[in-house]
């Protein structure tokens, strides 16, 4: 339990300072809840927070930093706001603290998107596994999910869910795609490129 690790962590700390001879730091608990702090370069945006990056596809895209939810890192959306409604693209983090392998990972993702989005209507998804350098492998395990949803409008949207767990399998790195079912064909290309650009940058941490 937090309330029983968190003791624990910080007498351990202290120890290990003394033992090393340092100035004791104070240990920050980093999660979905602090406020996102990031460099954008190049059409690159750098979370310093949430360690991730995230590339827009070209000049018609900008990114919204403005935070509507804890696990809503930012937002990529339409220059034009003739076109704010077609589709929007989010950086989204999840906890899992009982995970402790990919495949509870997979299970969990999938669980969540039945359980979250209405009328839920699986196209296409299962793992994956990209090329990441921060992997003892070279690659990290993930899961994409290609879906339906309705709303209580009957409004269908087309989603995508492109989540990449850390190195420790306790968290999910996603790209979260909405986008109107009949407008969404002609953003593919543009959805493609953002989800290649997506980086987890835990290697160091």
């Amino acid at each position: 339990p937090k309330k029983v690790l968190q003791p624990q962590v910080a007498q351990a700390s202290e120890r290990l300072y003394s033992a090393l001879k340092v100035e004791p730091q104070d240990w920050v608990q980093v999660n979905a809840f602090r406020p996102e702090e990031g460099v954008i370069k190049d059409g690159t945006y750098m979370s310093k927070t949430s360690k991730f990056e995230i590339t827009l596809p070209n000049g018609e895209w900008q990114f919204d930093q403005q935070m509507i939810h804890p696990q809503i890192r930012v937002r990529l959306v339409p220059t034009n706001p003739l076109r704010t409604n077609d589709i929007v693209v989010a950086v989204e983090l999840r906890d899992y603290p009982e995970c402790e392998s990919p495949q509870d990972l997979d299970a969990a993702v999938e669980i969540d998107c039945s359980e979250r989005w209405p009328g839920y209507k699986k196209l296409r998804g299962g793992s994956q596994r990209v090329a990441d350098s921060a992997m003892e492998d070279g690659k990290r395990p993930g899961f994409l999910l290609d879906f339906i949803t309705l709303t209580p409008q009957k409004k269908t949207f087309r989603v995508i869910d492109y989540a990449l767990y850390c190195r420790w399998f306790k968290r999910t790195y996603s790209v979260i795609v909405i986008g109107d079912k009949e407008r969404y064909p002609q953003y593919e290309k543009d959805v493609e490129k953002i989800k290649q650009s997506f980086h987890v940058l835990d290697k160091n941490n």
